[in-house]
Formats: C-alpha cells, sequence, structure tokens
C-alpha cells in the first residue's frame, strides 16, 4: 500500500484510543482531572497533522504528526518536532464493518473507527449556519420550519426515527460539518430550542423519567456522546451476558460517563 490509498483509508474519520485490560476488555482512555473532560480520540488529516474532535484535558505529545512508512508498511506517530513517538500497523477489518489500527509494542494499545460509521467526511461542506435542528422527515411541519429559522437554526430531515439507526445517521451528518455549533435533536417531533446554560448536554424528562428523544448541546460533547452510546450499543449487542435494555444502556452511558456534563429540564 502507498500513501495515498492509506489516507483514503485513515483520513477524515474518528477514531478512537482503546486499550485491553488485564481483564481484557476495552477501555477509553479519559485524559484531564476536569469534570468535562472527555476521551482520546484522533482523526488523522491529509497534511498529515493529527486532530483530537473531542474535548479533552491535554493533547497527548505524541499525536501531533502521522506520516507512513512504505517500506514496513507502518503509521508513524510523531510530536509536533516531526520526533518518532509511536509506529502501528495497517488498519485490518474486524466484526460488522469495524476497522482497527494496532499499535506495536505490549500495552495492547488500538485504534477503532466507530462501528457502522465508516464513512469518510465528505470533501465538500456545505457553507451556511452555526445552529441545526436535526429531526425525523416524518414529524417535519412548515410551521415548524419558519419557527426554527426565525430562531436562527437550519434544519435537517433525517429519512428514518429508530432510535439507534437515527443516532447513527446524526453522527454521519455532524461529522461531516465541522462548522456546526450548536445542535438540538429530537426523535419525536418536539421542535424546543432551548440549550444548557453550562455549555452541557441538555435532555428532557418524560412522566419523571430521563428520556432520550430530545437532546441539545455544543457540537464536540455531542458527538462524544453519540460516539459513546453506538459503541456501547454495539458492544451490548455483540455480548450475550449483556442484558441490558437500551434504555438501560443509554442511562448508564449518561451516569457513568457523562457525570457533570449533562443537565435534565
Amino acid at each position: 500500500m502507498d500513501k495515498t490509498k492509506l489516507k483514503a483509508l485513515i483520513c477524515n474519520k474518528i477514531w478512537i484510543y482503546q486499550f485491553l485490560s488485564d481483564q481484557n476488555n476495552t477501555v477509553l482512555l479519559y485524559l484531564g482531572t476536569e469534570k468535562n473532560s472527555g476521551f482520546l480520540t484522533l482523526e488523522f488529516l491529509k497534511n498529515g497533522e493529527i486532530e483530537i474532535p473531542t474535548k479533552v484535558g491535554f493533547r497527548p505529545a505524541e499525536y501531533r504528526l502521522w506520516d507512513f512508512d512504505e517500506a514496513r508498511q507502518e503509521i508513524i506517530f510523531m510530536n509536533q518536532a516531526g520526533q518518532e513517538q509511536k509506529r502501528a500497523q495497517l488498519p485490518i477489518g474486524a466484526i460488522n464493518g469495524m476497522q482497527i489500527i494496532n499499535f506495536h509494542g505490549d500495552k495492547k494499545e488500538m485504534l477503532v473507527d466507530v462501528p457502522h460509521n465508516n464513512q469518510a467526511k465528505v470533501e465538500s461542506r456545505i457553507l451556511g449556519g452555526r445552529q441545526m435542528f436535526i429531526l425525523p422527515r416524518e414529524f417535519f411541519q412548515q410551521s415548524a420550519f419558519r419557527n426554527l429559522s426565525h430562531a436562527g437554526f437550519n434544519v435537517k430531515l433525517l429519512d428514518t426515527s429508530e432510535r439507534m439507526d437515527f443516532f447513527n445517521k446524526v453522527y454521519e451528518y455532524v461529522i461531516q460539518h465541522p462548522q456546526l455549533e450548536q445542535l438540538v435533536v429530537s426523535r419525536t417531533g418536539d421542535t424546543t430550542i432551548n440549550s444548557s446554560r453550562n455549555d452541557f448536554l441538555l435532555f428532557k424528562s418524560a412522566a419523571g423519567m430521563l428520556a432520550f428523544d430530545w437532546f441539545s448541546g455544543k457540537r464536540a460533547l455531542l458527538i462524544e456522546f453519540l460516539i459513546v452510546v453506538l459503541t456501547e450499543n454495539n458492544q451490548r449487542q455483540l455480548n450475550p451476558n449483556d442484558h441490558r435494555s437500551e434504555d438501560e444502556m443509554l442511562k448508564q452511558v449518561l451516569v457513568e460517563r457523562f457525570a457533570g456534563r449533562y443537565e435534565v429540564e
């Protein structure tokens, strides 16, 4: 493989850093001690730089630049000065279309792209507003469009309302449009446009119970939430010993992974 083909394979995707615990479980790496610190993800840029799309407490020095050793067929990770820090293998295919990049060494580190989300970001990104309201097409009403437009929101309609498929398509769209800043996601047609004053994720309760049919938040935090949810749901479906319902899984993700970073109204 040459570098051009490698770029087509790894660039413009979000790769989640994971490592294997002593119990052989995959673990995310949360960076920082602040309550809003997120987990480590990497995005390979075609110019040889590496971005970290999620909000982390600090940026590891070894993930600033990347290159390809064509002779050895290895990905090279470098610091800002261009000094080699790590090497990894080419991506390999796994179950459900996942791609995994395994690092060399004894730490059992890897980069995993998000299951079911293997579409690269589009090269031509639409211009437009920084606020987006996303909902299923079946719930769209012209009056709601006018109200949202007057409030400064563009509207994106998706052709599904099944929860995980909807979350998946929301993730794909948000990844493809980096100019977005504030988002509202509504799976059932609720056109409320509230947002957290603390830049947290904002959810609603229904009949006294936490619901996941409507939420809003800043782009980076919302991407992080969707990545964790989609990854956790994939692992739940593959694990015969995981008997959690979808709702139970969602609540556990929110409470355990996003404590101090969400609000419920």
